[in-house]
């Protein structure tokens, strides 16, 4: 997911995200996991992170049906 993509593919993969943090606890531990780590604008950085391991986790169950 870079920035040059397509923005409201990027927009709703990270809504996306923020609505499995809630849903999914493995997500939710990933996601603190990676608010804890010292960066700027945290909260938007571990999001992105954690739709980039939710597409990883949507294209291995579309290849493997």
């Amino acid at each position: 997911m870079t920035k040059t993509d397509n923005q409201y593919l990027r927009y709703y993969l990270i809504e996306a995200a923020n609505g499995v943090i809630r849903c999914i606890p493995e997500c939710k531990n990933y996601y603190c996991e990676k608010l804890k780590e010292p960066a700027n604008h945290k909260h938007k950085r571990a999001l992105v992170f954690t739709a980039r391991k939710l597409v990883s986790l949507i294209f291995g169950l579309l290849v493997k049906n």
